[in-house]
């Protein structure tokens, strides 16, 4: 019992870790630099644990798992076959397949309710530390020179501190916590604290991925919680007025582009995703066609015969030629879901896809659940973690955010802890678990319900 409450605990703070430091996080490993990295310890002892194995007919309760398993097998098996020529590459860009084990983690961990209780009064403080976390931003080239350093799989040496690469999205989330939760004990008021996290997101950051990402999040709220869309609209018009206010009183700022902060340069960066873009934003426009290249190549290599068509081009090597600063190759085209179908093909895609579907279906029937039954509590948990796999499914994109395990850890484990969540929901509100049927069953019932005239 020592060692479950050990591993249950491991698993709250290994996941703080992925979500505060993020990259700088990733690249630890045990041993030091040539062991692995504490994320897949973690899994390891989730998968290796006997004892969980009874909860295998919970977990496919939950779910339909036949995409699950063609998803692992197929993305898996692929990597195994191309260990032997292109070694660890081949496990690394498999990464968007293998951190979906920690969907296992997420369920396992939720077994107990006591620790999807724990979990939540976890998530608030995680967020206030991520927010605090990410004013550090602006001084990031400052700050790094004290943390210490990892050397990271390319040889490049790293700080483990002060890397923010997935930061803005924890301040999203943050924001929404607070429009949607509107915690008392917050002096300054979720209504005024709210705008101002995402305004700071918005003019510090200047990412086009967020400027989606805020209407992603706005979209959610109008289609499943209408009292938080008006709230997150008026926190933007508020956010908008403080930029205008830093324009009208002559502040001048700079964000991460270098481009001062002001609503015409947040507008003018936004038009930037169709490619167009004059003046200071030329050589950001530019990234759009290079992108789009990428994409049409691997489209173009994938497509080249039927065998890489249906199973993709495989593992252990760039998807495209192109090197960043320092020589180092990039090996992903900068969209997950282009680099799922390049690596694993339509089979892969197809897979991907649809175990989505299947927990989407699920959050909504669990979100619907506590709706009827006004169950406001479970309402809040649902909306505020999806705002996070929102997050993550629009950040994917623009960029390799599934291939980044600070990315999918918290992801999967979120997404698994739902799975169970909404399982001792149907238990506390006294609603039975829906019923598969398949499709032979449900004829048979109505040829009995309507028998044959002849």
């Amino acid at each position: 019992m020592k060692l479950v409450r050990l591993r249950e605990h491991a698993t709250l703070i290994i996941v703080s870790l992925y979500l505060i430091l993020n990259y700088g996080f990733m690249l630890i490993r045990m041993p030091p630099n040539v062991g692995v990295p504490f994320g897949e310890l973690l899994l390891a002892t989730y998968l290796l644990w006997l004892a969980d194995v009874r909860y295998l007919p919970r977990f496919s309760k939950a779910l339909f798992l036949f995409p699950f398993l063609l998803w692992w097998t197929s993305g898996i098996g692929r990597a195994y076959f191309a260990f032997p020529e292109h070694g660890l590459l081949a496990l690394r860009d498999a990464t968007h397949v293998i951190e979906s084990l920690f969907i296992w983690v997420g369920f396992i961990f939720a077994t107990k309710e006591e620790n999807v209780e724990r979990f939540f009064r976890w998530l608030p403080w995680l967020l206030v530390i991520g927010s605090i976390y990410a004013f550090g931003f602006p001084f990031q080239s400052i700050l790094e020179n004290y943390s210490p350093t990892v050397r990271s799989t390319a040889g490049e040496s790293t700080a483990i501190f002060f890397q923010y690469t997935n930061t803005a999205v924890l301040v999203l989330v943050a924001a929404a916590y607070l429009m949607i939760v509107r915690p008392k004990t917050i002096g300054l008021g979720p209504l005024l604290l709210a705008p101002l996290l995402l305004a700071y997101v918005v003019a510090i950051f200047q990412a086009r991925t967020i400027y989606l990402q805020v209407i992603a999040m706005l979209l959610l709220f109008a289609w499943q919680y209408r009292s938080s869309f008006v709230k997150m609209s008026t926190s933007l018009m508020l956010g908008a007025l403080a930029f205008m206010a830093v324009s009208a009183f002559g502040i001048q700022l700079t964000g991460r582009l270098g481009g001062e902060i002001s609503l015409d340069f947040v507008l003018k960066h936004f038009a930037t995703i169709m490619g167009e873009g004059q003046g200071e934003f030329e050589g950001v426009a530019a990234g759009v066609d290079m992108r789009t290249a990428w994409w049409l190549s691997i489209w173009n290599q994938v497509t080249s015969s039927i065998g890489s068509l249906l199973f993709g081009l495989g593992y252990g090597f760039p998807l495209i030629d192109f090197t960043s600063v320092g020589g180092i190759p990039v090996r992903e085209p900068h969209n997950s879901y282009i680099s799922i179908f390049g690596r694993s093909g339509i089979i892969g895609l197809f897979a991907f896809v649809w175990m989505h579907i299947i927990l989407l279906v699920v959050w909504f029937r669990t979100f619907r659940l506590c709706r009827r039954a006004k169950y406001r509590v479970g309402q809040e948990r649902l909306l505020v973690l999806y705002v996070y796999i929102l997050m993550i499914w629009i950040n994917g994109i623009g960029e390799d955010a599934f291939e980044k395990p600070f990315n999918t850890f918290p992801y999967y484990i979120f997404r698994g802890l739902i799975l169970h969540y909404s399982l001792h929901l149907r238990a506390k509100l006294k609603v039975p678990s829906p019923v598969r049927r398949s499709l032979r069953s449900v004829l048979r019932e109505q040829f009995h319900a309507h028998p044959s005239r002849s």
